[in-house]
């Protein structure tokens, strides 16, 4: 039988300045959400790191699909 292999997910997200705020909040229920799924090996946020950046970049990874 074949195994399916680990996953990686990957999601870039442009946040409008004034809204950093309330889009921490919601990534943090997102974060908590992906790992109450089976599977769910961790994940990484990549914030911006400039002032005029607003793209954050989120890393999911899961051992199967």
């Amino acid at each position: 039988m074949h195994a399916d292999p680990p996953v990686t997910v990957d999601v870039v997200q442009r946040v409008k300045r004034g809204n950093e705020q309330a889009f921490e909040a919601l990534l943090e229920q997102i974060v908590g959400t992906a790992s109450t799924f089976e599977g769910y090996l961790g994940s990484s946020v990549f914030r911006p790191n400039h002032y005029d950046d607003s793209e954050y970049r989120i890393v999911f990874k899961f051992d199967r699909l």
